[in-house]
Parts: structure tokens; C-alpha cells; sequence
């Protein structure tokens, strides 16, 4: 079991460059992943998507999640980040661990 932890706070679904994911090609391959969030939250990780953000279900996700377009998100991110140099993200749904 792989435990990462993600820069960003504890909702049931996220949407989150690689970058933002301690150990992420470790978390991308492993089956059984936990992760802290950014709020300290010790979750499961029910289902982990690599999308590339320019597909259609990355702009989607977008939309549904943080209910703002494709570039303002990317902004977002990239002044937490200015070297991130990957163009995949990962859709991840989380839910508490209940054990802590």
C-alpha cells in the first residue's frame, strides 16, 4: 500500500495535476492507496483516473467539480506550481478513512 499525500483539502472528488501528489508514479501504479489532504485528512482512495486536461472528460470533470472552465483552473494550479510540466491530472475519489 502506497500512502501519498495530495495539496488539496478533503472533498469526496477531486481533480489534481500529478505534481500536487508526493510519490505519484508510485500512487499511479499501486492498487491499494491511502492519502493525506491538505487539511490533514487520512482518506481512501475509491477510484484514481490519469486524464490528459485537454480531453473532454478532464474539461467535464472541471466543470462539474470546481464549476469554472479549463483555463482559470490550470491558473489556478500553475501559481502553486509554475514547474509543472506535465499536461495529465488525476480525477481521484476519496472517501475518510474512519479508522483514525
Amino acid at each position: 500500500m502506497i500512502l501519498s499525500k495530495i495539496e488539496h483539502n478533503f472533498t469526496n472528488e477531486i481533480f489534481v495535476p500529478l505534481a500536487s501528489i508526493t510519490s505519484n508514479y508510485e500512487f499511479i501504479k499501486s492498487k491499494e492507496r491511502k492519502v493525506i489532504t491538505k487539511d490533514d485528512v487520512l482518506c481512501n482512495v475509491v477510484k484514481a483516473e490519469t486524464l490528459h486536461i485537454l480531453s473532454p472528460e478532464a474539461k467535464e470533470l472541471v466543470g462539474s467539480i470546481y464549476n469554472t472552465g479549463l483555463l482559470r483552473f490550470m491558473l489556478s494550479w500553475y501559481t502553486r506550481f509554475p514547474n509543472m510540466d506535465s499536461m495529465y491530472f488525476v480525477y481521484v475519489k476519496l472517501e475518510r478513512d474512519d479508522k483514525t
